[in-house]
């Protein structure tokens, strides 16, 4: 056994939106269903100009939704996809990503764990 802290970590590194690039935006479904495309935009439409770019196999949870299992893992088609300062970003090192969401599901998990 090992810490979560072990082998996940937070990442809080945002980038300034141009308003002259087309950016894919990315959300997460209820219930650790997945993280989906949610639309390609321009940066001039997007009113929040600091926002947090998505690397393939993080692990992305939504703030304000979390307690109702909005995180999942980032899929290889939204590398480089953009969320907002309200979803939270995770690195995974030392395990596959797929395992930290099995144990994330798991009801003991939920039940020791404020965000679930």
């Amino acid at each position: 056994m090992v810490q979560l802290s072990d082998v996940v970590h937070h990442r809080k590194e945002f980038v300034e939106i141009d308003d002259t690039q087309m950016y894919k935006r990315c959300r997460v479904q209820l219930r650790a269903q997945s993280v989906v495309l949610r639309d390609d935009v321009s940066g001039i439409e997007i009113k929040t100009k600091k926002q947090q770019v998505c690397s393939a196999n993080e692990f992305l949870v939504a703030e304000i939704d979390a307690k109702l299992g909005v995180y999942g893992l980032v899929p290889g088609s939204l590398d480089g996809a953009i969320v907002s300062s309200h979803y939270f970003l995770f690195e995974i090192s030392s395990v596959r990503p797929k395992s930290i969401v099995r144990v994330i599901l798991t009801l003991f998990f939920q039940s020791r764990n404020r965000f679930c």
